[in-house]
């Protein structure tokens, strides 16, 4: 038999407690020959350079002249598709969808020079007082591109969320997400309070969300109007099992 009893598999952390700009919108690796390697982002641009190392130019192979503007790709999942058509670079979506509005979404970035091993990944984080949400993904393949995921089952057990703002309206979300289409779909969610901690727990009996094999989880709280950069936290416990 290939398939493994879930008591006898192992387990990943998929637990984590973030604040504001911590949430992961897309994770970067440059796999080129050149030297040196540089990503920029700024005002919800990302420009890419590559070449001799203090003296690299923008890299045409990707986006518009070197650039992944989100102007003209409006989406994560158009940003993550324009970089990937680059036999230079290779992007994932992390802690967001496909769908996701790319419109100053991401965390402004001073140019960060990759390590010319070709193995390092660079994270580019959601600006959260214009994406308005703090999210994470239960999977696998957190820290490591090449872990597979077919099998891997993602779990989530608790949720612990707070926002104050004063206004608007706050709304958890849990969506299952195919690791291979990007398609999203979603699991559960439930309506919080202005500046009270949401608390879910989803482990008691069989009352936990997992995942079909093969796919992720992905947690977001949301607010509609604003989304300090302090005092706004998501927690969740999960795990994943191999």
């Amino acid at each position: 038999m290939e398939y493994q009893h879930l008591a006898t598999r192992r387990k990943l952390n998929g637990s984590a407690a973030l604040s504001a700009d911590e949430s992961v919108a897309l994770a970067v690796r440059y796999q080129g020959t050149q030297a040196s390697a540089t990503i920029t982002v700024s005002s919800g641009d990302i420009t890419f350079k590559v070449g001799t190392a203090g003296a690299e130019a923008v890299d045409s192979t990707v986006g518009v002249a070197g650039v992944v503007a989100d102007g003209t790709y409006t989406t994560l999942g158009a940003m993550v598709d324009a970089i990937n058509v680059s036999p230079n670079w290779h992007a994932e979506i992390v802690d967001g969808l496909r769908a996701d509005v790319s419109t100053a979404a991401l965390k402004t970035m001073s140019e960060y020079t990759l390590a010319p091993t070709r193995i390092e990944v660079k994270n580019l984080v959601f600006d959260t007082s214009a994406f308005l949400s703090l999210s994470y993904r239960i999977s696998a393949r957190r820290s490591n591109f090449a872990r597979t995921q077919k099998g891997c089952v993602s779990i989530l057990e608790e949720v612990k969320a707070l926002v104050n703002v004063g206004s608007g309206t706050l709304t958890l979300n849990v969506y299952e997400i195919d690791t291979v289409s990007g398609a999203s779909t979603l699991r559960a969610t439930a309506a919080g309070t202005d500046n009270s901690e949401l608390s879910l727990s989803f482990a008691s009996g069989n009352s936990d969300v997992r995942s079909e094999a093969g796919k992720d989880l992905l947690v977001r709280y949301t607010c509609s109007v604003d989304l300090p950069d302090t005092g706004a936290y998501l927690r969740v416990n999960g795990h994943v099992l191999v």
